[in-house]
This record gives structure tokens, sequence and C-alpha cells, in this order.
């Protein structure tokens, strides 16, 4: 219910309001139940595509949360395999990218690329603070994932963008594609070293 309103009050007020409560509430309850509710959240079956970004944000504050704990606590599924195991297909999967790999990009859906934003964010995150590599994100197995299916073809849909002047949501999202990018490949190529 909150979540629903957190997404579609006309006001834009008492939709900072409801996600803020949201937030709390997500941060209050046990891991396994905040795992569950964000993966519902971020889905594509979740109907309201600003939600679903603000959804991986809220994952990647959980994430830190996890991480700041030395060592993270055994049970907590944001700091295990089950992390990338549960998220991963929801992660990687986008029109946008889908759109790419079919017949190359006809349109750009700027929400959808303000979620991808947030997915690269959430990855930056997860690859610096999981040092010992406890969700496994740091295998070479996942970082060819990663670069296969997200950084990759974003790379390439950002330098075939012209700069978009009529749409400044747009050109801020693509900006920030591009800077996700670099910070991305900075952190893979220091595990690599």
């Amino acid at each position: 219910m909150i979540s629903t309103s957190a997404s579609t009050d006309p006001d834009s007020k008492s939709r900072a309001t409801l996600f803020n409560l949201l937030t709390q509430i997500i941060l209050k309850v046990q891991a396994s139940h905040a795992f569950k509710f964000i993966r519902d959240l971020a889905s594509d079956e979740y109907p309201y595509l600003n939600m679903r970004s603000s959804a991986i944000s809220l994952l990647r504050r959980l994430v830190v949360r996890a991480f700041n704990h030395h060592p993270p606590a055994k049970d907590d599924p944001f700091a295990s395999p089950l992390l990338l195991e549960e998220y991963n297909p929801i992660l990687f999967q986008s029109p946008i990218l889908e759109e790419k790999e079919a017949e190359g990009l006809k349109s750009i859906d700027t929400q959808e690329m303000h979620r991808l934003v947030e997915v690269l964010g959430f990855f930056y995150v997860l690859l610096a603070r999981d040092e010992k590599n406890s969700t496994g994100v740091r295998s070479p197995e996942n970082i060819k994932i990663l670069r296969d299916k997200l950084v990759g073809p974003l790379t390439r849909i950002s330098s075939e963008q012209e700069p978009i002047s009529e749409d400044p949501s747009l050109f801020f999202a693509m900006r920030s594609i591009s800077v996700s990018l670099e910070r991305i490949e900075e952190i893979v190529s220091r595990i690599k070293d």
C-alpha cells in the first residue's frame, strides 16, 4: 500500500514522505524480509518504474549496511551469494538493453535510463564494499557477466547517442551512465591487478 502511494501520489511532497516512511520500515525489518520486499519492488512485475529505480537505491543502501558490519553477518542475504542469484536477473533485464541487442536503439525511455544509473551505482558499491567476495561479485565469471550484459551494451549506447539537449533529464542520465561506467571499469581493473 505504501509503495503504491509512494509511486503514484500526485503530490511530490507526499510521495517523498511516503518513500521515506517505506525506507524506514524496510530498514527496521529483518534482512531476509527486506531482501524479498526489495526484490518484489525492483522486479519488472512491479508496475511503477520510478519505484523500481528507488528500490535499487534501497538495495544499494542495504548492501552498504550489510558490509558495514565486520565481518558481515553470515545470515545476511545482502552479503551472500544469494544476492546475485536473486537480483542479477532483475538488474540485467532492461527493454533498452534488449532493444539494443535486437535491432539497435530507436528510442530511449528516460525513466529506464535512470533505473540503469541506479543499477550501475549498485554494482559499483557492491564491488567496492565486498572486498572478500562474499557475494561472488568479484569472481571472473560475474565480472564477465557484468561486462557482457551491462557495461558493454551501455558503453555502446552512451557512445552512439548524440547529446540530447531537448531533454535535460535524459542528458543527465546519459552523463551519469558514462561516469558510472568509468568508475566500474576503474574498480574492475584494480580487482584484476
